[in-house]
């Protein structure tokens, strides 16, 4: 029985598609492309210099205020809920998506929230302090990204749907109170540099569906000269992200020996989060970049045995569909 969870933890949803190659978007649905072969290295591919870097990241509209001074306390006890009302009330958009966040089936609260200090009392105040982040990443998020094969606002959904995961397998895991948002904003942030090598993508015309003998890592190298996690760990380093969030952006493509050894478990879990995310292809097209195959090292580092892998898997679905929220 295990074994099949682990083959396919979403028998209900439907398949996972077989992925495709690099491709220019003008290519037919095949994957192919005049002057290659299927999965190979784009004809004439200048890479992105320093300096075009620096600029495509420029092109980034920064963290909304709001949210820099909420991942500064992350964790820790530095603010108080009447702080944390104070800063919202300052920010009418991101109060307001915090609210329909509050209200929507992701948690399912049997009475509708009409205030921050009511949000505090029903969610706590690392949950509100998680869902203040997520609304307002949550225009960021709604980015055009389907040269990596998200749909319409896929990406937003897809992060939240990881993050929603990533908290969950820190519950099943014993991890407790406030330090399970940790996971949440991991899942939600980890993949942060596609907001900027996406676009790159699209300047060039570029599809980057990934191919079967290279990793989508290898890919955008290929395309760009330059990955969405090292872009993204220049974003966690310009927005002075905590030293967990950093490690979820920064390792979560590693190899598990390489992962720092104190965020190990939760690097794991974000790797595991993301997995399960892709396989349930919430937010994704048919054809997309990404790889859904669950390596039984993550579940170990992650924390999980069979009882509670089982636990997850059977919760998964509703996990999932509760991240269908549109903003």
């Amino acid at each position: 029985m295990l074994d099949i969870v682990l083959r396919d933890p979403f028998l209900r949803f439907r398949p996972i598609p077989v992925p495709g190659s690099i491709r220019t978007r003008a290519s037919d649905g095949d994957g192919s492309r005049s002057g290659g072969s299927r999965g190979s290295r784009p004809s004439r591919v200048v890479p992105l210099s320093e300096n075009e870097i620096g600029m495509a990241i420029d092109r980034l509209p920064p963290l909304p205020a709001i949210a820099t001074r909420i991942l500064e306390v992350v964790g820790g006890d530095r603010a108080s809920a009447a702080d944390l009302e104070g800063l919202v009330r300052l920010d009418a958009v991101v109060a307001a998506r915090l609210l329909k966040l509050v209200n929507s089936p992701f948690y399912g609260l049997p009475n509708r929230v009409a205030s921050i200090a009511q949000a505090v009392t029903m969610i706590g105040f690392g949950g509100v302090k998680s869902l203040v982040v997520a609304a307002a990443m949550s225009e960021l998020l709604q980015s055009d990204l389907a040269v990596y094969g998200f749909s319409n606002n896929g990406a937003w959904k897809c992060a939240l749907a990881c993050g929603a995961i990533a908290k969950a397998i820190a519950h099943e895991t014993g991890v407790i109170g406030d330090e399970q948002e940790i996971y949440f904003l991991g899942g939600l942030m980890h993949d942060v540099g596609l907001l900027v090598t996406g676009p790159e993508l699209r300047r060039r015309n570029l599809d980057c569906v990934r191919g079967v003998s290279k990793s989508l890592i290898e890919h955008e190298r290929d395309c760009l000269g330059i990955d969405h996690v090292t872009v993204g760990e220049r974003l966690a380093e310009r927005w002075r992200l905590p030293a967990a969030l950093r490690a979820c952006i920064s390792e979560h493509h590693f190899e598990p020996g390489r992962w720092t050894i104190a965020h190990t478990k939760l690097v794991a879990s974000i790797r595991l989060a993301e997995r399960l995310a892709f396989a349930s292809r919430i937010g994704l097209n048919a054809k997309h970049a990404f790889d859904a195959k669950i390596d039984p090292i993550f579940l170990t580092q992650a924390g999980l045995d069979g009882p509670s892998l089982q636990r997850l898997t059977k919760a998964l679905p509703a996990v999932v569909a509760a991240a269908e929220i549109p903003l």
